[in-house]
């Protein structure tokens, strides 16, 4: 929340227009909700070898997204879990990703970014 705090207020300082506080917050809020969850099939497709199991993933997330999520619920926007869960899937997924990097041997060049990904979302994580 501090980010977005901070991301706002440098936003404004520059002369965008930009809208309401609360809005612009529940924006940020759905959008890295999003990617969560695109992580999350992500990593279900790539850990089964099948991009259907990472359609099913998806399906059966959105189908039980209100025991997963409390994004139906508007007044509890401000919650931590709904910023820790999908940093959390983000972080399991990069992590995924370094250890199979890391059986690579001769991909190590790319394992550098994925662990600055796995990093900036530990770090977004405790902040």
């Amino acid at each position: 929340e501090i980010i977005v705090g901070l991301e706002y207020r440098a936003l404004r300082f520059l002369g965008l227009q930009l809208p309401h506080p609360y809005d612009f917050f529940r924006y940020h809020v759905l959008v890295l909700n999003g990617i969560g969850q695109s992580s999350l099939t992500l990593l279900a497709a790539e850990i089964s070898g099948n991009p259907l199991a990472g359609i099913v993933c998806c399906l059966a997330s959105f189908l039980n997204r209100f025991q997963i999520s409390r994004l139906g619920n508007y007044t509890s926007s401000d919650l931590r879990e709904l910023w820790g869960v999908p940093l959390l899937w983000i972080q399991v997924y990069y992590l995924w990703r370094v250890f199979l990097v890391s059986r690579r041997r001769h991909e190590a060049a790319g394992s550098y970014l994925l662990w600055f990904g796995f990093t900036a979302t530990t770090f977004a994580f405790i902040v």
